[in-house]
């Protein structure tokens, strides 16, 4: 049997358990899970969960920081992942999207 693991500084593995690998997926909706789906994701988490800390070890060092915080796990997800919060509001008064817009110039009624 072989154990998921993923590299820690100074050559230390810490396996990331398939049995809540399997929770996941199955939280997801499966009804069966096989040993080999479970592994795979793992797999693909593991690599997700190494960029956003590369990432986030990156925004700490730039802060002046040996320390890695939430807020540097947040920014680096924010950044990789595209998430820059919801988009522009809409309204609805009439046909076609419009944008919100308190600045100056005529509103629609």
């Amino acid at each position: 049997m072989t154990i998921t693991t993923y590299p820690i500084k100074g050559g230390v593995y810490i396996p990331l358990p398939l049995a809540s690998i399997e929770k996941l997926i199955r939280k997801a909706g499966a009804h069966r899970v096989s040993k080999s789906a479970s592994k795979e994701l793992a797999s693909h988490l593991e690599d997700v969960a190494a960029e956003v800390a590369r990432e986030a070890i990156a925004f700490s060092e730039h802060a002046g920081r040996k320390t890695v915080n939430a807020n540097d796990i947040k920014l680096a997800k924010r950044v990789l992942f595209h998430d820059y919060g919801p988009g522009p509001k809409f309204h609805d008064d009439g046909p076609g999207p419009k944008f919100h817009d308190d600045g100056p110039g005529p509103k629609s009624k």
